[in-house]
């Protein structure tokens, strides 16, 4: 079984696979600068494989809440239950959003 070409070489398969997970970057990055390289691993199966950490609390829901002026929210779900939430709070926690 030979490979895509366009898979030909790990630098290749790891630029795609970076490009398909912007919201790792910044995290793979503060990683990297941190511990340094990791030259015995695969950059395509680390950035595959990488989880961005969580962070502590939770997000802030605005269900039935006056919502701060400039500030937008939209809809998803936290522990079960939909509520309104800011994006950046829908990416920090990984809020399951609805499907249109």
């Amino acid at each position: 079984m030979n490979p895509k070409p366009e898979f030909d070489n790990r630098k290749q398969a790891a630029k795609e696979e970076w490009n398909k997970h912007p919201e790792k970057h910044q995290a793979i990055m503060a990683w990297l600068q941190k511990h340094g390289d990791y030259p015995e691993r695969n950059p395509f199966f680390f950035i595959q494989d990488f989880t961005v950490p969580r962070p502590k609390g939770q997000p802030t829901n605005y269900r039935g809440q006056i919502i701060p002026q400039g500030l937008q929210v939209f809809s998803a779900k936290y522990n079960g239950a939909w509520g309104m939430y800011t994006l950046e709070d829908i990416r920090l926690y990984g809020l399951e959003i609805p499907l249109n």
